[in-house]
């Protein structure tokens, strides 16, 4: 069985990051504007971040 590892996410994680998210974009059928996208990546890296 494999492992799942769950961490906070850290600048170091950005290209990572946006290559799931633009899969997942693609998947729905979407496009996210590059704004919304950058603020996703900001509230993904604030530890007080509930969203």
């Amino acid at each position: 069985m494999d492992t799942i590892r769950v961490a906070r996410s850290t600048a170091a994680d950005k290209d990572d990051w946006l290559r799931l998210w633009g899969e997942w974009q693609r998947h729905m059928a979407g496009a996210v504007p590059s704004e919304v996208s950058e603020r996703s990546w900001q509230l993904a890296l604030d530890p007080h971040s509930k969203r």
